[in-house]
């Protein structure tokens, strides 16, 4: 039986691989290499942090005109015409996300039979990088220096493709993730001090 309403969250995203890391250079007093003079106080007591991210898309939900319908306040959908839809993954002017050419404009009085949060948005791969040194001033006193990257290999995180049948750009991606979604920023860097005590 077919339930058209019926559909996991938006935000259901089943595959996620997250690997957080820390790593002190073996550099510095008491460690392996670099222990004394110069070496010492140019390589001594830095520190690598990092995180890597990779996960599934998001879904989301086809539209197309209700303007048929002659009832306000519904959504319609278009039809699904081939059994599978095919994910091509382009992005831009180099084509569609998926293929267009799986749904059709509803005719008639009636709603379209694709379901809602059908579909599912590209994936999003992520790596965050810091480096940390910390500068003993007194015996309670320190100074940390931090330097920190986020998406440090500037990797775009693209939005959902317009979802709209009834739009020239169906199927196409035209931005990224939003500013405001934490992992849909480009690049950035930050440089900082940090007083222990």
């Amino acid at each position: 039986m077919f339930y058209r309403n019926r559909a996991s969250a938006a935000n259901n995203i089943p595959h996620t691989f997250q690997l957080g890391y820390v790593y002190e250079l073996p550099f510095g007093g008491g460690k392996r290499w670099a222990t004394t003079g110069v070496a010492k106080a140019l390589l001594g007591d830095w520190q690598f942090n990092g995180l890597f991210s990779a996960y599934q898309g998001r879904q989301y939900t086809l539209s197309a005109s209700g303007a048929a319908l002659n009832m306000p306040g519904n959504a319609q959908t278009p039809d699904q015409v081939k059994p599978s839809v095919d994910t091509l993954g382009k992005v831009a002017d180099d084509g569609t996300w998926f293929d267009t050419t799986a749904f059709a404009r509803p005719t008639g009085v009636r709603f379209g039979t694709v379901g809602r949060n059908t579909m599912r948005g590209p994936g999003v791969v992520n790596t965050d990088l810091s480096l940390f040194r910390t500068f003993k001033l007194t015996e309670r006193l320190n100074l940390q220096f931090r330097g920190e990257s986020f998406n440090l290999s500037n990797t775009p995180h693209f939005a959902n493709p317009n979802g709209n049948a009834n739009s020239s750009s169906f199927g196409k991606i035209t931005s990224t993730q939003s500013a405001a979604d934490a992992i849909g920023r480009s690049r950035e860097m930050r440089f900082g001090l940090r007083l222990g005590f």
